[in-house]
């Protein structure tokens, strides 16, 4: 706190003593008032000075004559316009009106054409035609103008259609007045009239009824006679024909019992095919039943192979970790190399089978046999891990071992040359610890410093790649068996190893510290030394405790080696056992002949398909013979044989779904071909069941059907003769009828067709004097009529008349704007400080980074508080602005200036030359989306997204509040709001100038040797 009033005071005291310093301050705390002053007056009350504002007037109206009057509308405008002030009107021809406009002489020109008044007049016409005004703009002299001028045209249409409108509306109810008397005259007849309208739709219902009633009558003899006449003439030509169809029908009949003789010995030979195809599709299934893979034993033995698999597999890996280890402690590193891939060749050809075989132990769990495809891969994998296996037991008894036997010894050879490196590197850390003793005791010399922590360093980097090296080797040793003997010493290094990165890492703070000009901290050497000297302790402890360790050690590694290898070896014959074992148990199930077997089934689908050809055949003709037998003597045959041309379907499908296993490299399921073999021999026994019932019954049928059809025949053929000789007298009778009823139909068709319009328009009528009656308009048009045309034609000429309250008056233009301008200016007046004065202080590295930010910022407000008053009072007492709350306008005023130099000062403290940059940004957008000048709704939508987080918005609110009449909601509200903008500022302040000022010194520098950038 000390150091940051320690600047404060600094600057104002240099301020004071320099004459320079002092008028350059008072410059940059007086310019910005400037800036809202000279705004404020140019905008002071522009629309009192329209009449300069020049628009040129033509009347090229020819006039018209209305009902033997003339009338001159053109001239009735220009004699309004030469008494209106509001404009600079200038009356010219249209030639020089055009010619001003283009040249800039006039923003705008207004034309009455020639036709206008008589385009008024046609009005009263037929065909009525709006007048126009021709209306020019020249939009490029200044952007306002053409909304002036046009709110000017605007006003010359209003007029004339309100002098037109209260004219026509005049003589339209003068007319009313005399049309009124009119009906008060002949009121009694349009009584006497309703009363007969009534009293006619009440009759209405009647009337329509008899109508009704003589057209159904008429209606239903028409159709009578016309269905009678109809149906005779059908009869009559059946009659023509029947007995010509009786004589074939007897000769057809004659010609069926002779097929139906004949016939019979074919349907009995149909049925037998279809039995002997049903008996072929059963021998077929015997067949591959007898072929079929005991599922049992294949589940049983795959199980039993994955236990052995699972149990070989992971002593496999053991053995892997174990050979690694002793491949890296022989003295010719990858020497086992080809029997580690073994090893692991052997583990992933045993994780196949495997996964293999689950699959295929999975299918059979659920009741379905695995695919020939499955059995293959089974097969092919079993063989493949019967080879490597092969492979690994002899490479296992040829170099395994021997390898075992020398790491180990390789390890007892090299135990004395672990215990020299961890000796040379204590002997490192002791060196380090005495050269930091002398750069501690000795006079600061940044030279010798550097080259003393240079060497340190390069010790330190030395000790870590030994530390490293020794603790792999210590636990690939400590690998080798379950008692762990170096685990202390692996400990032990691991913290040494800690503590050397921790002296590396300081060591660099040091060496950065010297870069920069700068003594490194008596406290980082001295913390430094200490860590060395605790890896010293610790390099002693492992040396104490790796000197009893290692011939033990390893003699137990290499007996707990030795024990595994016999385990595993064990393991390995019987995992070959096993392999062998699979391949033989998927041997039966390869050695079906699959073409074979798909041969045969397709025999049997196209057998089948055959046999039911046969049956539909037998089917449809059944049904078409049965209806001449008696009793449905034939009903049961045909159900029969539909029943099983429902089993040969079913039976179709079955061997489908075989032949689609074999096709994909599978064998069907057990369970399928028993369906099958059941299916085609239950139809075989149906089959001979069927041809039994033929002989007994459905032979004797046909022959009973064929001569009971031949005596109907002859019945039918006499009766057909009798009716024939009936048909001419009734004929006659018919056409006598039809003439008689057409007559009657002719007339009362014309009645009908025009009385539904007539009733429609008696209706309406009545509805229509009906409701005059209930809501009074007879009466209401009466009064209209009486009303007087005068008061009325006024009224409708401007019936709406706008009543204005203002909540917030304010006089004039210039005031209204003043808080735009004002809180524009206080922005510029930050800008400037911060563009001629610096936001850094002499010799900051004597200061805390949020000291000089502090310290500066203060002087910073107290120049942003002049400008406010300054600006604030000259708006007040200068220009004489209206203020309603003149001390709130101030204090605002304080407050926002506050937060802009804050905001300001913050981005260029913190980000240099870029936060200048910045500010600027934030000026344009602000002047766009802060809405000080139009409504923010009228500006585009990325405008309206940021209006509501910009400082300039709750700024101008605030300066509204205190113009025009405070709301403290809405004062409080804004407040707080610009009160976050503080908080912000402050926290970028505080958290973010150190760190941006370190990369930004060397990048200003850099810039200032151009000799342009301050």
């Amino acid at each position: 706190m000390k150091n940051i009033y320690k600047i404060f005071r600094t600057d104002l005291v240099n301020i004071a003593k320099n004459p320079a310093a002092l008028l350059v301050i008072a410059a940059v705390v007086f310019l910005p008032s400037l800036y809202a002053w000279f705004n404020i007056i140019s905008s002071w009350d522009p629309y009192a000075n329209t009449k300069g504002v020049a628009i040129a007037v033509s009347n090229m109206d020819e006039g018209t004559t209305l009902e033997g009057k003339e009338i001159q509308v053109g001239d009735e405008i220009i004699k309004s316009l030469e008494e209106n002030d509001k404009l600079g009107w200038v009356f010219v021809d249209e030639k020089e009106a055009l010619r001003g406009v283009e040249h800039g002489e006039y923003y705008a020109s207004i034309v009455i054409p020639a036709d206008f008044s008589e385009k008024i007049a046609t009005v009263v016409t037929g065909h009525p035609q709006k007048p126009e005004l021709d209306y020019y703009i020249n939009e490029k002299i200044n952007a306002i103008a053409p909304k002036v001028t046009s709110a000017g045209a605007s006003g010359i249409i209003e007029n004339v259609s309100s002098h037109f409108v209260k004219s026509a509306n005049g003589a339209i109810f003068k007319v009313f007045n005399e049309i009124g008397l009119e009906l008060e005259q002949s009121l009694p007849a349009m009584e006497q009239m309703k009363k007969l309208v009534f009293q006619l739709e009440a009759d209405l219902p009647e009337i329509d009824r008899m109508i009704q009633l003589a057209q159904t009558d008429l209606d239903k003899a028409e159709s009578i006679v016309g269905k009678v006449d109809d149906g005779l003439v059908k009869v009559k030509e059946i009659g023509q024909h029947a007995e010509a169809l009786g004589s074939q029908l007897e000769t057809l009949l004659y010609e069926g019992d002779r097929v139906v003789r004949e016939y019979a010995p074919t349907i009995q030979a149909d049925l037998q095919t279809v039995q002997e195809i049903a008996l072929l599709t059963s021998e077929l299934t015997d067949s591959l039943i007898a072929s079929d893979i005991n599922a049992d034993t294949l589940l049983h033995g795959l199980e039993q192979a994955m236990e052995a698999v699972d149990k070989g597999a992971a002593a496999l890996e053991r053995l892997t970790d174990v050979v690694k280890s002793i491949d890296t402690m022989i003295s010719e590193e990858g020497k086992l190399q080809e029997v580690i891939l073994t090893l692991i060749s052997a583990h992933d050809r045993l994780s196949e089978l495997r996964g293999i075989m689950a699959s295929a132990v999975r299918l059979l769990h659920e009741g379905e046999e695995p695919a020939r495809e499955v059995l293959q891969r089974i097969h092919d994998a079993a063989q493949e891990a019967d080879r490597l296996l092969g492979e690994l037991i002899q490479l296992h008894d040829e170099r395994l071992l021997p390898a075992l036997k020398e790491a180990v010894e390789k390890a007892k050879q090299g135990a004395p040359k672990v215990k020299e490196e961890l000796l040379l590197l204590q002997e490192k850390v002791q060196a380090g610890e005495q050269e930091l003793g002398k750069l501690l005791d000795m006079p600061w010399d940044p030279e010798r410093a550097k080259q003393g922590l240079g060497t340190a360093m390069e010790r330190i980097d030395t000790g870590l790649a030994v530390t490293e090296r020794l603790i792999d080797r210590f636990e690939r040793l400590n690998a080798l068996t379950d008692r762990k003997p170096l685990q202390s010493p692996i400990d032990a290094l691991k913290e040494v190893q800690k503590r050397f990165e921790t002296v590396k890492e300081r060591l660099q703070q040091a060496q950065q510290a010297i870069e920069n000009g700068q003594q490194p901290a008596e406290k980082l050497l001295s913390g430094i030394g200490e860590l060395l000297k605790e890896a010293d302790r610790l390099l002693g402890e492992v040396i104490q405790a790796y000197e009893p360790v290692p011939l033990p050690a390893l003699q137990e590694a290499l007996a707990q080696a030795e024990e595994l290898d016999r385990q595993v070896r064990g393991e390995m014959d019987r995992l070959q056992e096993t392999a062998q074992r699979v391949i033989r148990l998927t041997d039966k199930g390869l050695s079906l002949d699959t073409a074979k077997v798909r041969t045969a089934l397709l025999e049997g689908m196209a057998r089948i398909d055959q046999g039911q050809a046969v049956i539909v055949r037998l089917i449809r003709s059944l049904d078409q013979a049965q209806t001449l037998v008696k009793d449905g003597a034939l009903r049961d045959a045909v159900e029969r044989l539909e029943a099983m041309q429902e089993r040969l379907l079913t039976l179709k499908e079955a061997l489908g779904k075989a032949y689609e296993v074999v096709e994909a490299g599978g064998q069907p399921a057990a369970e399928l071909i028993h369906r099958i073999n059941a299916g085609a021999k239950e139809l075989n026994h149906g089959l001979g069941e069927l041809l039994q019932i033929y002989d007994s019954k459905l032979a004797p049928a046909l022959e009973d059907a064929s001569t009971v059809a031949q005596q109907t025949v002859y019945k039918a053929n006499t009766v057909i003769h009798e009716a024939n000789e009936a048909l001419p007298e009734i004929e006659s009778l018919l056409l006598k009828a039809g003439e008689g009823v057409e007559l009657g139909q002719q007339e009362v068709g014309r009645i009908r067709d025009k009385f539904p319009a007539a009733q429609t328009r008696l209706t309406e009528v009545a509805d229509r004097i009906r409701e005059f009656e209930k809501t009074g308009a007879l009466d209401q048009i009466l009064d209209l009529m009486r009303l007087d045309a005068d008061e009325e034609s006024d009224f409708f000429a401007k019936p709406v008349e706008l009543k204005e309250h203002k909540l917030f008056p304010i006089p004039n233009y210039g005031s209204a704007m003043s808080p735009f301008f004002t809180t524009l200016s206080l922005w510029v007046g930050a800008l400037l400080l911060v563009s001629l004065l610096r936001a850094d202080v002499e010799n900051k590295q004597d200061y805390k980074s949020y000291e000089v930010y502090f310290g500066r910022f203060l002087t910073f407000l107290t120049l942003g508080l002049g400008q406010s008053l300054i600006v604030t009072l000259g708006d007040l007492f200068l220009l004489k602005a209206y203020v309603v709350n003149k001390v709130w306008f101030v204090l605002f005023g304080l407050l926002i200036s506050g937060i802009f130099v804050m905001i300001v000062y913050t981005l260029v403290s913190v980000f240099g030359n870029v936060g200048k940059a910045m500010s600027i940004v934030l000026l344009v957008l602000q002047l766009s989306g802060s809405g000080g000048t139009f409504p923010i709704q009228m500006a585009p939508d990325f405008f309206q997204k940021i209006h509501p987080f910009l400082p300039f918005t709750h700024a101008i609110t605030l300066m509204r509040e205190a113009v025009g009449g405070m709301l403290w909601s809405v004062v409080w509200k804004h407040a707080l709001i610009l009160l976050i903008y503080i908080v912000i500022a402050f926290v970028m302040g505080v958290a973010l100038k150190k760190t941006f000022n370190k990369s930004s010194d060397k990048f200003l520098e850099k810039a200032k040797e151009s000799k342009l950038i301050l």
